[in-house]
């Protein structure tokens, strides 16, 4: 049996493609869906689908539309078998927010700063306590929270909830993939609900 040679600068393993095949008209609808948060909607989509189909893949494919609209596209995925902070999708995925704001030029920080003093307010120090990088982005020392009161849960829902109507706009729209949805707690369920359904969040 002969030995095959790949010719002169061929890799000699097949490489993925570097674009989804086949998933077009779901890569549109996404598009489509995108097209209308730059109006002002706010929009949310399901995707379901058995371990390993490409969901990811396919969610991925609007990063580059939505950097190209200077809009965030940020991800957090729940854990299957930890409930604990470190492995909370909402969590991590407002923390890969604001790591993203924090890279943006000084003038553009000043007015995220504003926006974010005037509308989360006295719950800022709070918020920090969770989100560490909010800390930084509003130069602030966060509040070390007694979790043990029963406001301080609602107050926290209060400062997330107003820290995402502080920054989403259509200028600057948010695309947050949460991923393995359906193992998150009550409570987190609760809260995307919210964010779905809150007039006051453009």
């Amino acid at each position: 049996m002969s030995e095959w040679t790949a010719p002169a600068g061929a890799s000699p393993r097949p490489t993925a493609p570097t674009r989804l095949v086949g998933r077009e008209d779901e890569v549109a609808s996404l598009r489509a869906v995108f097209a209308g948060v730059l109006t002002g909607e706010r929009r949310g989509v399901l995707v379901s689908g058995p371990p390993g189909v490409g969901k990811t893949a396919l969610l991925e494919a609007l990063r580059p539309l939505v950097t190209a609209h200077h809009g965030w596209f940020v991800t957090g995925q729940f854990d299957q078998y930890r409930h604990d902070e470190d492995t909370d999708g909402l969590r991590l995925a407002f923390r890969s927010l604001l790591r993203l704001m924090l890279v943006e030029p000084e003038e553009e920080l000043t007015r995220i700063r504003q926006r974010i003093a005037t509308v989360v307010g006295g719950n800022v120090r709070l918020a920090a306590a969770v989100l560490p990088e909010l800390g930084q982005l509003m130069r602030v020392t966060p509040d070390t929270p007694d979790l043990d009161s029963p406001v301080v849960p609602a107050r926290l829902r209060t400062a997330a909830l107003d820290l995402a109507r502080a920054v989403a706009s259509p200028r600057r729209p948010i695309v947050m993939v949460l991923d393995d949805l359906q193992r998150a707690p009550a409570h987190r369920l609760e809260f995307v609900d919210a964010l779905m359904h809150d007039e006051s969040i453009a």
